[in-house]
């Protein structure tokens, strides 16, 4: 799973479009503990491929708004 995220170029997107692009590719587990290490790798690499993003500080920020979008 981690060398599917980490394959993933999320550079120049928003949240939403990289979000997007992230679930196209499977479908989400039922356990929301698989969901949850799903969500914090992308949150992780989505701030990797976008260090000089200023509207998102950590890599927390960005999952709690994914997990939001997502629920």
């Amino acid at each position: 799973m981690y060398a599917y995220v980490d394959s993933m170029n999320f550079s120049n997107m928003d949240i939403v479009a990289a979000l997007r692009h992230f679930l196209e590719g499977f479908r989400l587990p039922g356990e929301a503990q698989k969901i949850d290490r799903l969500m914090e790798k992308f949150a992780a690499r989505y701030c990797e491929c976008n260090p000089t993003n200023t509207l998102f500080t950590s890599a927390d920020t960005v999952y709690v708004l994914a997990f939001s979008i997502i629920m």
